[in-house]
């Protein structure tokens, strides 16, 4: 199974694929709240996400 892991170091978001850098953004600022997934120009299906807290 493949695994995707987005942690923020400091203020800056990080994706990575199987422990793999796919992408890097940021600076935010960041606060508690809902979050949303999305893609960029193409169609996208998610399934059995799991969000723990780091």
């Amino acid at each position: 199974m493949e695994q995707v892991a987005h942690p923020l170091q400091g203020r800056c978001l990080t994706a990575k694929l199987n422990g793999v850098l796919i992408g890097k953004a940021g600076p935010y600022i960041v606060r508690k709240g809902p979050f949303g997934l999305q893609s960029e120009g193409a169609p996208i299906h998610f399934r059995k996400i799991m969000i723990k807290e780091l």
